[in-house]
């Protein structure tokens, strides 16, 4: 797709180098050996289908993003007064239910293994109590909690009498 490198060319500066680096490595890997070399005008919704199938669920990031870069590629180059055009990267209700479902997304923490993840919780737990004893004995020293203690005893002395 000789457009790919006029796009990535003019928005490159723009970029970090990571993310220059990423566009190009990802369409070769995942959409070259489907539309590689097929013209724009060419290009199907089944050939988007087809290059996003394989990775659609195993690598959900990175086919959200190989579709978006060549949606973004196509809709740089087409003519903006055709409007009899339908950008085959769209993600569409069509192509959406022809993908297989993806399972919800779990939010990660740290850890995979939950077992693990116990164990940490527990760990931390332990060191933040020793922490939070060592903020209150700061803020309110043994002598100033005895002084309170005693302050406060004898204001309780002198409301009962």
């Amino acid at each position: 797709m000789p457009k790919l490198a006029a796009y990535i060319k003019d928005n490159e500066a723009k970029w970090s180098k990571k993310h220059a680096a990423q566009w190009p490595s990802s369409l070769k890997q995942y959409a070259y050996p489907t539309i590689g070399d097929l013209r724009i005008a060419e290009i199907l919704p089944s050939h988007i289908f087809e290059l996003l199938k394989p990775i659609w669920i195993e690598k959900r990031e990175t086919s959200n993003r190989v579709r978006g870069r060549i949606e973004t590629i196509i809709a740089k180059n087409v003519d903006i007064n055709d409007n009899g055009f339908r950008n085959p990267a769209e993600l569409t209700k069509q192509l959406r239910e022809k993908l297989p479902k993806r399972p919800k997304r779990k939010p990660r923490h740290h850890h995979r293994n939950e077992t693990v993840a116990a164990y940490q919780r527990g760990a931390k737990l332990e060191k933040r109590r020793k922490l939070m004893d060592d903020w209150a004995e700061f803020c309110a020293p043994r002598r100033s909690r005895e002084f309170t203690d005693a302050a406060l005893s004898t204001m309780n002395d002198t409301r009962a009498a």
